[in-house]
């Protein structure tokens, strides 16, 4: 290899979306068409614009790189797995028991983003923005995102009644659009202090 004298920059992968991150390639090369935006090699950095982590990958495994030793942030992602959202379904909620990682800690936030069936003809390709479910909103109101037990790591995403619920009135009456029970409906990200 020849001696680089000029012009020399370096540039590592990075995304903009807050609750994505690196993650791990089905295969080891990025031109096979099977690698998403996320996807990094081996010793390969990602930086996310939008949140300012910075992730590396060491093997099989993707590391963030922690910036403090005071009250440290973490951030912990993980899928919601398959759920048909549709009455005739009747799934109301969703338990997600995340374990050890997240038992006795201290949650900063709860956040989630919820794929539609990929297809799906109302929304192709949407994704959407978990909302926080208040007293003084009605039943067609988003999702309720709680933590069930903090001393287990349990948290539950759900439907709040059946009624007129965002989710339920597309997934019933337009285009079947959150009725697949074989797909990952999305993520939950939560932020909590180490």
């Amino acid at each position: 290899m020849s001696k680089i004298i000029a012009y020399s920059r370096i540039s590592h992968h990075g995304v903009t979306d807050p609750l994505s991150g690196a993650t791990i390639p089905s295969t080891n090369d990025h031109t096979d068409g099977t690698w998403t935006i996320t996807d990094i090699y081996d010793r390969e950095m990602m930086v996310n614009t939008s949140n300012g982590n910075l992730q590396y990958r060491a093997g099989n495994d993707i590391y963030n790189v922690v910036t403090t030793t005071f009250n440290q942030v973490k951030v912990y992602t993980f899928q919601i797995g398959n759920w048909d959202m549709s009455t005739a379904g009747a799934t109301n909620v969703v338990n997600i028991g995340v374990g050890s990682l997240l038992a006795n800690k201290n949650i900063v936030s709860l956040d989630a983003m919820i794929y539609p069936d990929p297809t799906t003809a109302l929304f192709p390709g949407y994704q959407f923005k978990y909302n926080q479910i208040d007293g003084s909103i009605p039943a067609n109101s988003p999702l309720n995102l709680s933590v069930d037990d903090i001393t287990t790591g349990s948290f539950s995403i759900s439907i709040p009644g059946t009624g007129t619920n965002f989710f339920r009135s597309y997934a019933n009456s337009l285009d079947a659009t959150f009725t697949n029970s074989s797909i990952n409906r999305g993520y939950i990200c939560v932020s909590y202090i180490e």
